[in-house]
Formats: C-alpha cells, structure tokens, sequence
C-alpha cells in the first residue's frame, strides 16, 4: 500500500475544499472562474508572490510585519503557481490557527485547490475528460497537480508515483505495495491505466 501519510481520507478534503472556498470569497474572487494566483495573493497579502534565490523552494516570510511569498528563482512557471499556493494555504492555517499533524499534507493540497477549485475544474473535466494533461493546461499546472485534482474532485482512485512516495487521492482502493505499482508502470497491469508525467521528472500515474 502506498504511503498512509500521504493519504487524505474524505473528510479531510471536505474540509480543504472548504478552506478553498473562504479563501476565494476572503479575496472576492470567483472560483468558477478563478482569477490568476498572482492576483489572489496580491488582494489577500497585498503583494504579488516574487521569484528570488532561495535554498527551499519557496517560503512564507514577513517583511516589515507584512506575510510575502518568496518561490526560488528559474523554478517552471506551472510549479511555481502551485508553491505559491502551498504557502498561501501556510498563511490562511496560520490565520485559522491550524496546527495538526498533517499540516504540510494539507498546505500541499490545499495549494492544489487554489491553482484549481473544485468548481472551475469539474468544468475542465467535463470539457476534458481524464486527461491531466489538457486539465493541466487549462489551469496552467502541473499534469500531477491537475491527476490528484481529479481524484480529489471526481473521485477517480488515482496515485501518483514519484521520488519522495506515492501520493494517493480519490475512492477507496486496493492499491498493490508500491514496488508492485512501479513494475506495474513499465510492465502495465491489468485493469491499471498509466499515465506518464510529461512536465516533472521521475513521475507517473
């Protein structure tokens, strides 16, 4: 089975696609047609997200008492939307006053969700089908944000496969040990269908 730690049982993404509405009506946005994340940030921080050299990928940091959005230089533009998310979903738990212990699984979904609510999306899919590659496109995205966006707003089981573990999203399902689920990737398995991430190294689904 994959990682647990990298589950969300359904309760937990009623919750973050909760969170993700109160974020977009806080910022008088619509998620129906969700403006760029640039312009969510700047109405909720009061500035735009900017790209400088970082160790981390990105971080949330206060300058003059201020929260800013900081993501590492040269990171690809439809990575850079959804780390920019993460540490806006940092920013709104601090705001709430969230600290369990699966905040950073939560942040990470939750960034999802921004980049791609759950009401502009179901549009997506009806447009696209299952597809992560054009609902990637459609949201300017990543093909494994837009994949576990399906499990999380359609239901699909779905796991994505990728150096630091398995992330699995949607129904409950017997999912093989991931070893099984790797060789499964290059051999194909019955009953399986693998997609290959395009746009990020070292992934599949």
């Amino acid at each position: 089975m994959p990682d647990a730690l990298l589950m969300l049982d359904a309760d937990a993404i009623a919750d973050i696609e909760g969170d993700c509405g109160a974020i977009y009506d806080l910022a008088d946005a619509d998620p129906n047609a969700p403006p760029s994340l640039r312009t969510l940030v700047v109405r909720l921080l009061g500035s735009a997200p900017r790209m400088v050299p970082l160790v981390r990928e990105a971080q949330l940091a206060h300058v003059h008492g201020k929260p800013r959005i900081f993501v590492r230089r040269g990171t690809m533009l439809t990575r850079a939307r959804w780390l920019a998310g993460h540490e806006l979903a940092e920013w709104w738990y601090q705001r709430i006053g969230y600290r369990g212990h699966d905040l950073e699984v939560r942040c990470d979904a939750l960034g999802a969700a921004i980049v791609a609510p759950r009401p502009a999306f179901l549009r997506a899919w009806r447009t696209h089908g299952d597809e992560p590659v054009a609902l990637a496109a459609a949201f300017g995205a990543t093909q494994s944000l837009a994949l576990l966006r399906l499990g999380e707003c359609v239901r699909a089981p779905v796991v994505l496969l990728r150096p630091g573990g398995a992330i699995v999203r949607g129904e409950d399902y017997e999912w093989p040990a991931e070893p099984v689920l790797r060789r499964a990737t290059r051999l194909g398995a019955p009953g399986l269908r693998t997609v290959r991430i395009t746009d990020e190294p070292r992934r599949s689904s």
